[in-house]
């Protein structure tokens, strides 16, 4: 696919040894394979997104829900590999690891938003950060409010 081939190696190759580093994949032509190989995320409610710089941003939420966490699990997988944010290079592995999906949200704006958001990354060039939201948090913040 072309977003396989736009991906190239960044940085210097130094990594903090206090860096936890994701698992590597083989970015398949199916999104199944590629999200299987994706680590688990039953710890994780959500992921919010806020564009760089702009923290008092109303930040988009992907909930870990049926139908959205194959998109938490690749975001998640993005933010561990890209230091907790979603840059251009990470919008082109992201969109490869969609697969097929890719595909279709191309032909279909608007059809599939957490693919559509990484387009606009890899148009703009505008990073988001991530926050990942685990269940327990979620859980606390959902009492404090009641």
């Amino acid at each position: 696919s072309r977003y396989v081939r736009a991906l190239k190696p960044r940085g210097s190759g130094r990594m903090s040894a206090k860096r936890k580093l994701p698992v590597a994949i083989t970015i398949e032509d199916s999104f199944k394979p590629n999200l299987e190989q994706l680590p688990a995320i039953d710890d994780i409610a959500s992921i919010k997104l806020t564009p760089v710089g702009k923290d008092d941003a109303e930040p988009d939420v992907i909930e870990n829900k049926p139908g959205k966490a194959g998109s938490v699990r690749v975001y998640k997988y993005l933010l561990d590999l890209y230091g907790g944010v979603v840059t251009r290079q990470a919008a082109y592995l992201g969109c490869a690891i969609y697969a097929e999906h890719t595909e279709d949200a191309h032909k279909n704006p608007g059809k599939h938003g957490n693919i559509d958001r990484l387009f606009k990354i890899i148009e703009t060039g505008e990073a988001l950060n991530g926050e990942v939201v685990k269940a327990e948090e979620a859980k606390e913040e959902a009492k404090a409010d009641a």
